[in-house]
């Protein structure tokens, strides 16, 4: 994708033909090497006039979201990571509906805000925050870009902190984009973005390369804590 920037941006989506992208290897891949990470499609294909952006939060949401993508009609790209689908929170199957994150836990105070896969990690994070007696909201965002408008100000009205959850790099993602839309509306809500750094990262594990940038459960965690005190 990085390699076929020109032609995304020229050949379809300036004339808002109705391709779809399937992106897997999105985020950290590991044993690839540090040439292989997908840590910029965020950035890049959020630039792009007419494309639209989604990101599974497991299996049974990526068949959904490929399922959404045969009468889609328009650019579409569906980022996805390397490796066996996910099978967790298959309980929360609320239909795909265009530019609508997805509520999975609803208090208020804390909302977890998440790209994909990263929900999972949210879900984790808010049960850390709940044994230390926070009431923590979490949301699969689902659409990218464009992301939901009205969950963040339906947010706003209960929640003080929103924390947005990805793997890209940190420059032109999510919760940038997220945070620019808060702070332009006035809307009263402090943001923490948790992304991996502006930097090229190297090969490990998975779960070793998000040890190291402080995106596992554990890392995040003791981030909102210190963000929030």
């Amino acid at each position: 994708m990085q390699r076929a920037y020109d032609q995304i941006l020229h050949d379809v989506c300036m004339q808002k033909l109705p391709v779809t992208f399937a992106l897997d290897r999105a985020g950290l891949v590991g044993a690839d090497g540090e040439t292989h990470q997908g840590l910029f499609d965020i950035s890049f294909l959020s630039s792009m006039p007419n494309m639209t952006l989604i990101a599974p939060k497991n299996a049974a949401e990526l068949v959904a979201m490929m399922r959404y993508s045969e009468t889609f009609d328009g650019p579409l790209a569906v980022r996805y990571p390397r490796g066996t689908a996910d099978r967790l929170l298959e309980e929360y199957d609320a239909p795909i509906e265009y530019g609508r994150a997805e509520p999975i836990v609803i208090e208020k105070d804390i909302a977890l805000l998440a790209v994909g896969t990263m929900t999972i990690t949210a879900m984790k994070v808010m049960k850390m925050l709940r044994n230390d007696g926070k009431k923590v909201s979490v949301i699969n965002a689902r659409f990218i870009h464009p992301f939901d408008r009205e969950i963040i100000s339906e947010l706003a009205q209960k929640h003080k902190y929103l924390i947005t959850f990805e793997e890209n790099v940190a420059s032109g993602g999510f919760g940038q984009q997220v945070s620019a839309y808060i702070k332009q509306n006035g809307i009263k809500l402090k943001t923490l973005n948790i992304s991996v750094p502006d930097a090229f990262v190297e090969q490990g594990t998975v779960d070793e390369l998000r040890r190291r940038l402080g995106i596992d459960a554990d890392g995040i965690f003791a981030r909102v804590k210190e963000f929030i005190s």
